[in-house]
């Protein structure tokens, strides 16, 4: 008993496109843009951010169940570029302010610091950051 082999079907890849013909186009010498930049550049020259999501800013929300001494810990034990004498700066600023920025961050270890940051008990968000250095 011999298996049958299908001939692989003619396609008309103009029907799939909307009706274009890409036989007239001379895409050699396209490439694609990827994540570790546009032909090199660091930043997405649109919106003036880095690649990736951009950047977010996470911030400490003032709550009555917020200790120092446990905010300081928290935010030097998940945040690498954090240390004490900043965490205390951001714990008083909150107090005062309602909130303090804690650092930017692209989107994915936003959301990853406020996840940590919530397992210590503290109250954060997180928001684009829009300012332009």
């Amino acid at each position: 008993m011999s298996g049958n082999v299908l001939d692989r079907p003619d396609l008309d890849l103009s029907k799939r496109l909307g009706g274009f013909d890409l036989s007239d186009l001379n895409i050699g010498g396209w490439s694609p843009n990827t994540e570790s930049g546009r032909n090199g550049a660091g930043l997405d020259k649109d919106k003036q951010s880095p690649l990736g999501g951009g950047n977010y800013r996470v911030l400490l929300v003032d709550s009555p169940q917020h200790s120092e001494k446990v905010v300081i810990r928290a935010i030097c034990t998940v945040v690498p570029s954090a240390d004490e004498a900043h965490a205390r700066n951001c714990y008083n600023t909150s107090k005062q302010l309602g909130m303090a920025i804690i650092t930017t961050a692209l989107k994915e270890h936003a959301e990853f610091y406020r996840q940590q940051l919530y397992t210590y008990g503290c109250r954060t968000a997180i928001e684009p950051d829009n300012t332009v250095a």
